[in-house]
């Protein structure tokens, strides 16, 4: 079987990199978010929810 390429092209490491990082960012302040209202169960999509428009909202 043929190999294409020899490497990965730095642009699809870069996306690859920010969307970890934006999973990260989102994930921490959603953690935030369900630790100011006492960790409560119930609400954990709503603090994801509003965490990621947080987040993709942020320049």
């Amino acid at each position: 079987m043929e190999k294409l390429g020899g490497s990965t092209p730095p642009h699809a490491v870069h996306n690859i990199e920010s969307g970890g990082n934006r999973q990260q960012r989102i994930a921490t302040a959603a953690y935030y978010r369900a630790e100011h209202r006492g960790f409560n169960s119930g609400d954990e999509i709503q603090d994801w929810l509003e965490a990621e428009a947080e987040i993709d909202n942020t320049p």
